[in-house]
């Protein structure tokens, strides 16, 4: 469970018009603790309120242990480019991507990387995904 799920249960409980003295005492526990399970706390006492508010916490994506970093991808896009001689201008060019799209992947400053943008630069530096892929999985180790 995380922060969003104190989130949900705050908008729960007001939802259903209880207050948090009400729900802590309902709960079983007190106010001071539910204050910090609406902050996100506790995950043994975050399951009993989710179950007194009839409400399921959200599940989180789980993401596939072999696949490496955005930011370690984001590196070896980089080796490769510099490796070729080209600027992060004309990557953007040759990807048709922009040019803030390269920096921020390379920086490591960009969260995801969706396959058509990941396919694009690939491409643009004449790379199978599946080497650049293998290339940020080393980096890991």
């Amino acid at each position: 469970m995380s922060n969003n799920d104190g989130r949900t249960i705050k908008k729960s409980r007001i939802k259903l018009g209880l207050s948090i003295d009400a729900l802590a005492v309902e709960i079983g526990i007190s106010v001071e603790e539910m204050r910090i399970i609406e902050n996100g706390v506790d995950q043994a006492t975050l399951r009993r309120v989710f179950q007194v508010l009839g409400i399921k916490p959200r599940k989180r994506k789980q993401k596939p242990d072999r696949l490496p970093a955005v930011q370690n991808i984001g590196t070896v896009i980089k080796q490769i480019r510099k490796e070729q001689g080209l600027t992060q201008p004309r990557l953007a060019e040759k990807s048709g991507l922009s040019q803030s799209i390269i920096s921020m992947l390379e920086c490591g400053r960009r969260r995801g990387l969706n396959l058509q943008t990941f396919q694009a630069i690939c491409s643009a530096l004449g790379r199978d995904m599946s080497e650049v892929t293998r290339l940020a999985e080393e980096l890991m180790r």
